[in-house]
């Protein structure tokens, strides 16, 4: 994993995190996974639906976690959910992650491959 100025490349594509973000988990871990959640349906025929998140959190014990790939920013672990990384690297995928004037954070651009 190659790092710049708040980059992280993944193959053609790339993650990019704004300072905002960056100087809010100074010190903590930025965890970034794809959730899989079941569609509205109340039978087994409904699609999946995938929602990439992301949170700050105290390190627990993430980083030897094998569904993550870890990376060192700025005093910030930031471990990325494999299948997200799969995904972006497909897709040649350029995503923004940022903080929503609620407070939220929010990724920008991504769209899932299988």
């Amino acid at each position: 994993m190659a790092t710049e100025q708040n980059l992280i490349r993944v193959g053609n594509g790339f993650i990019k995190i704004d300072s905002t973000v960056m100087n809010i988990s100074k010190g903590k871990v930025l965890l970034i996974q794809l959730n899989q959640i079941k569609g509205p349906c109340n039978d087994d025929t409904c699609q999946i639906i995938y929602k990439p998140e992301a949170e700050i959190l105290e390190d627990r014990g993430y980083a030897t976690d094998d569904h993550y790939l870890k990376t060192t920013m700025n005093d910030t672990i930031i471990l990325v959910d494999k299948k997200m990384w799969e995904s972006i690297q497909k897709g040649r995928q350029s995503i923004l992650i940022k903080k929503r004037i609620s407070g939220k954070i929010k990724i920008k651009g991504f769209t899932p491959y299988d």
